[in-house]
């Protein structure tokens, strides 16, 4: 099946493929390239199941990136040597220094090839990911840019690129077609639906003021969950059993099964005050205070998103990302002489949730993973009083979903136009906009990675909520 995703690049920085992304072979991470204002060039981290990008220490200069066979490390070009960093984050080894390395490919046995720029045209070489010397693998007169393997991992694509396998021989059935993955709507599937209800009341204070506030509540069944059906439990650790080692329906590998199974929930005060229209001024406030809101999950079109697909909807009961305990809104308009109108808007968030997630895959499930089969880990102290979790994550444990806490929102938006009134029908408006007035740095992703040096530390967010300090000026004309 095809997955399709937007990727926005952190602010400020610039992305300019080709070249400059990859892929991780077990689909899971994106490695790119960006450019910050000056030019200067940063590797940095995405991980697919999350909102955020983390730079990587010691690679700048970076361009080309490629994957280690296992997912695990990225190999660059930076500075005309050939570099290598775990993903994770760590210091970067050079492999190999040289002129003219440009694109490379990583295959199984460590073993790198690299295009090499030789008078006017590029030679492929290989090269030991542990480091060493170059040896051609092409003869000295071909051209070639872009080396890359297919997906057996193995070497001489060059001399066969496709094993000596042509299309016919799949049409006609002389070699059997790689296993497919598939995705399967349950049988039983249903429709979702939600029972609501809500009590409240309203208040007129005078002819010109109002209060209201309203209790709703609502709860949602048949919700999609999807998990891989394809797997073999193993009664030892309540998990899968390795997909690598084989699988129930040898015929497909992952089936991701699409079933009404979810459930989320909702409980909400919402309030609010209105001051009318009236001598040039008005005015208005809403405030949510959310006691909860719930999810056992949500829907995964590429992987299962449950930690143990044999566990997919207890074992992920959890507070929503989408949870915001306090939210105030204030806003007030000003009609001033000279048919100049003002207004002014405040938003306080007192933060959302946050996946966290570990970046190994245990039992090789792929998609996203909460249990730690490695090390314990320690929580930073800079983001303990966040983490809605224990201190240390011991060996066995399964972190908690959704447990970081975002940082508080503030944000004032201000907002000044100007009537002109020209002739008979026709007037224009100058409007002037400035949003964030006080620059406050609001922050809409966080690296949620358990296991990452960089856990907890907020990332770039698109998005009118998050941006910095900025304005716009325009004008409108009505005839």
């Amino acid at each position: 099946p095809a997955y399709t995703a937007s990727i926005i690049p952190p602010v400020d920085l610039t992305v300019t493929p080709p070249g400059r992304l990859a892929l991780s072979p077990d689909g899971r991470r994106l490695a790119f390239v960006a450019a910050d204002a000056e030019g200067r060039n940063v590797l940095w981290i995405r991980a697919l199941s999350g909102l955020s990008s983390q730079p990587l220490a010691g690679t700048e200069g970076a361009t080309s990136p490629f994957w280690s066979p296992d997912s695990r490390y990225v190999a660059f070009v930076a500075g005309g040597r050939l570099r290598k960093i775990d993903a994770a984050g760590g210091q970067a080894t050079t492999i190999v220094d040289g002129v003219g390395l440009s694109t490379g490919a990583w295959t199984q046995g460590d073993v790198i090839v690299v295009s090499v720029s030789v008078g006017d045209h590029n030679v492929l070489h290989r090269v030991s990911a542990g480091g060493g010397a170059t040896t051609p693998v092409a003869p000295a007169d071909a051209t070639s840019y872009y080396p890359s393997f297919l997906p057996d991992g193995r070497p001489g694509f060059m001399e066969s690129p496709t094993r000596g396998v042509s299309a016919d021989d799949y049409l006609l059935g002389r070699v059997p077609i790689p296993r497919q993955g598939a995705r399967v709507i349950a049988p039983d599937f249903k429709m979702p639906y939600t029972w609501q209800s809500s009590i409240g009341f309203q208040k007129q204070l005078g002819p010109l003021m109002g209060i209201e506030a309203d209790l709703v509540h609502w709860k949602w069944y048949k919700d999609t969950r999807t998990r891989d059906a394809n797997l073999f439990y193993d009664p030892v650790t309540g998990y899968n059993r390795n997909p690598n080692q084989g699988r129930p329906n040898p015929s497909y590998d992952q089936i991701n099964w699409f079933e009404s199974t979810g459930t989320q929930d909702y409980l909400a005060l919402a309030t609010g005050f209105t001051r009318r229209f009236h001598n040039r001024f008005q005015a208005g406030a809403t405030y949510t205070l959310l006691f909860y809101k719930n999810d056992d999950g949500a829907i995964g079109f590429v992987n299962g998103t449950a930690n143990n697909q044999f566990d997919a909807l207890d074992g992920e009961w959890a507070r929503s990302t989408d949870f915001q305990r306090s939210t105030l809104r204030l806003h007030t308009t000003l009609q001033l002489p000279y048919d100049i109108s003002a207004s002014v808007v405040y938003l306080y968030g007192s933060g959302n949730y946050y996946q966290t997630t570990i970046a190994t895959a245990p039992f090789g499930k792929p998609g996203q993973n909460r249990l730690n089969i490695g090390n314990p880990i320690t929580i930073p102290d800079a983001v303990s009083g966040r983490f809605e979790g224990p201190a240390v994550v011991a060996t066995g444990a399964v972190i908690p979903r959704n447990a970081l806490k975002g940082l508080p929102l503030h944000k004032v938006d201000v907002r000044v136009s100007k009537h002109i009134r020209i002739a008979g029908r026709v007037s224009a408006t100058l409007l002037g906009e400035l949003f964030n007035l006080f620059n406050h740095d609001n922050f809409g992703g966080y690296n949620g990675q358990v296991d990452s040096a960089n856990f907890g530390r907020p990332t770039a967010a698109s998005g009118n909520a998050y941006v910095p300090r900025s304005g716009q000026l325009g004008f409108r004309f009505d005839f």
